[in-house]
């Protein structure tokens, strides 16, 4: 999937603006689950929120979390 690249991207883009949620820094899993965490929190949910039961973490078989939103990911990050 195209969609595999894309969050990849925006994932080392994240990285590198917060290099502390890097895996192997003091906070191991916490950093990829933050990390994780903010990406569904922000992505923009294609085809409307009742197939995501409203809940933001829930994922769908064919919209995954949603569409990666970097610039509401990365601000999110800096809070």
């Amino acid at each position: 999937s195209q969609a595999a690249a894309y969050v990849a991207g925006v994932l080392a883009l994240l990285i590198q603006a917060y290099p502390q949620y890097k895996h192997g820094n003091n906070d191991g899993l916490n950093s990829i689950n933050k990390i994780k965490e903010v990406l569904a929190e922000t992505a923009y949910k294609t085809g409307g929120t009742d197939i995501y039961n409203g809940l933001i973490l829930t994922h769908n078989d064919r919209y995954g979390y949603g569409v990666v939103q970097a610039y509401k990911a990365y601000v999110e990050l800096g809070r």
